[in-house]
């Protein structure tokens, strides 16, 4: 089957053939599915499916494709693995993650990047999430408010602290 002729729509039994694979396979198809999907097929039909078969996965490798996935999607129904794979104590996993949150559509993103803000033990994810919300609320997907007490000081990058000046006007001292 060529791309030409894939289905636009993702179908369930392509997603199914996963649990059969093995894990190089696994997430080369997987890839295939994140970028179909990113180049407009809908996963619409799936997307209950796609929840269940990445629940079942704790590897590293399988959950990072499943990540990709996610980001490729953009649907809400992801948001709540993607914020419990948050508490993986793999950094990697987690800046993909949080990544992948800030392109989701759920109501709960700017929610679950200010929890990441404020409670990850890492500086990288802290301030990858603090930069993609600063960045949602230029792009109008975030009503801005005072960070200070949230944010620790070395946590600020400075690209990130002038957006963020920039978006709330100077009303709040950063």
């Amino acid at each position: 089957m060529t791309i030409q002729d894939e289905p636009k729509e993702l179908e369930s039994p392509e997603v199914l053939e996963l649990e059969g694979l093995p894990l190089g396979e696994c997430v080369a198809r997987l890839a295939d599915l994140s970028a179909r999907v990113a180049q407009g097929a809908s996963d619409a039909g799936v997307r209950s499916l796609v929840v269940r078969l990445a629940f079942k996965e704790s590897g590293p490798e399988m959950r990072k494709a499943w990540v990709d996935y996610f980001a490729a999607s953009k649907d809400q129904l992801f948001l709540p693995l993607l914020e419990e794979w948050l508490g993986d104590p793999d950094e990697e996993l987690r800046l993909g993650v949080v990544s992948s949150i800030a392109w989701n559509r759920g109501a709960g993103t700017n929610d679950s990047l200010l929890r990441t803000i404020e409670q990850d033990p890492s500086q990288r994810v802290r301030r990858i999430a603090l930069k993609y919300l600063v960045r949602r609320g230029s792009l109008g997907g975030w009503d801005p408010c005072d960070l200070t007490e949230i944010v620790r000081e070395e946590d600020w990058r400075p690209v990130t602290k002038r957006e963020y000046m920039k978006l709330v006007g100077g009303s709040f001292e950063v």
